[in-house]
């Protein structure tokens, strides 16, 4: 029996979270030489990845869950296109920026 479209989002997910949780781990919470705006955007734009990559998979399978399709579009998207122009601001450095608002934006 084929899971359902809420299993299939949560389990996908868990994989876009296990990215978000690496990416705090590594890069925000813990910063150093190696912890450069480049790394964190690299890592938005590796989930921006796995987003697209997702919709697609969502639309070649006919849109049978369109509602996990909306979600990823209208409210992870835009969170994360947030993330990487708030880190990608000329003025910002990451190490200058307090460790709430460093994780806010991923958290979100």
């Amino acid at each position: 029996r084929e899971p359902s479209c809420e299993m299939k989002e949560y389990a996908q997910t868990k994989d876009y979270l296990r990215e978000v949780d690496e990416l705090l781990q590594e890069h925000l919470f813990k910063i150093s030489n190696t912890s450069d705006q480049v790394s964190v955007v690299l890592g938005f734009l590796k989930i921006q990845g796995m987003f697209d990559e997702r919709v697609k998979q969502l639309f070649e399978d006919k849109l049978v869950c369109p509602e996990e399709a909306n979600t990823i579009k209208k409210e992870y998207i835009p969170v994360l296109t947030r993330c990487v122009d708030e880190l990608m601001a000329v003025s910002l450095k990451i190490e200058d920026v307090g460790r709430v608002d460093q994780v806010s934006c991923a958290k979100a």
